[in-house]
């Protein structure tokens, strides 16, 4: 009994560890793989590295940003960047093993220790999800008016307005329908509080996670110009930018592929297709990913940052 007690308490104390060492090699591994599919047509150019480099960070950043002021009005607790990025570390590395919801149960858990209750962290991240996919949408909308030809124009910019003019009103119905379905999953979730959101509260986090997108896109065309010299032009930047967000809907989506594997790089070589010869297009397919699963890599690492505690934020509605 003693040693069961013993082993619980350093599971307890080094879990964000064992977490970490679980997921990573699965990464690794699929790097290695990747790795050996692109190797001999790969042609670096270090100039385009830097950049790269610093357009992932701001992809980090943006997202910390936007976690962090999320949990501080739907689980009322203030966290530090640190802590934000540490999360996201967490949610990251998750991400690899099959359910996609380990990432974000480790997640709450040092949610947890910061303070927030378990409705809290369940609330910030079904927020954050409505927040991810709509500004995604919007994005995709947007930019696919320009980029998709003439037919898709009219359509999309209606689509792209009433995402942007009508973004609360759209949030505060994906909000109410995630909380619904979370708690017909766990009925215990009803008397948690609901996410003290207001109109500018919500379209200020909606900013922030449109331009985690529109960096994110960013990165992808760092890494075909950093990787297989492709110089960036207007309209190719657009498609990318596109395709990139379209892409990691459809992965989110396919919740039976751990981060998206296979369905997210056949969307985006589908979509690049449009732009870029096929061969080129699926090259830069399995390059993304690449580049995508050492920024997990590093991302996994960060996980292991330590906690520092937690401040109540009380009920402001205006974060």
């Amino acid at each position: 009994m003693l040693l069961a007690h013993a082993l619980l308490d350093k599971v307890r104390r080094y879990w964000v560890l064992i977490f970490a060492a679980a997921c990573l090699p699965l990464a690794a591994l699929y790097l290695d793989d990747l790795y050996s599919q692109a190797s001999g047509r790969l042609q670096v150019d270090a100039a385009w590295l830097l950049p790269t480099a610093i357009t992932q960070f701001g992809v980090w950043l943006a997202l910390a940003l936007g976690w962090r002021e999320t949990v501080a009005c739907c689980a009322h607790v203030r966290i530090g960047l640190r802590d934000a990025l540490a999360h996201l570390g967490l949610f990251t590395a998750g991400k690899y093993l099959p359910g996609k919801v380990w990432g974000a149960l480790a997640r709450g858990t040092r949610l947890g220790q910061a303070g927030s209750t378990l409705g809290g962290a369940a609330q910030a991240t079904l927020v954050e999800q409505v927040l991810v996919f709509h500004s995604a949408t919007a994005l995709c909308a947007l930019i696919g008016a320009w980029t998709l030809g003439d037919a898709w124009r009219l359509p999309l910019v209606a689509v792209a307005l009433i995402l942007l003019l009508a973004g609360w009103p759209i949030g505060r119905i994906g909000i109410s329908t995630a909380r619904a379905i979370l708690v017909l999953l766990r009925p215990q979730m009803e008397t948690a509080a609901t996410p003290a959101l207001s109109a500018p509260a919500y379209m200020r986090l909606f900013a922030i996670y449109a331009l985690a997108w529109l960096l994110h896109g960013l990165v992808l065309v760092c890494v075909a110009a950093a990787f297989l010299g492709h110089e960036p032009e207007a309209r190719l930047v657009a498609s990318m930018v596109f395709a990139n967000a379209a892409a990691m809907l459809v992965g989110f989506i396919a919740v039976f592929a751990p981060a998206g594997i296979g369905v997210r790089d056949a969307t985006l070589a589908s979509l690049l297709a449009v732009s870029m010869p096929l061969a080129d297009a699926a090259l830069l397919a399995i390059v993304a990913r690449m580049f995508s699963v050492a920024a997990d890599l590093v991302a996994g690492a960060l996980a292991v940052l330590p906690a520092s505690a937690g401040r109540s934020t009380g009920q402001s509605p205006d974060l």
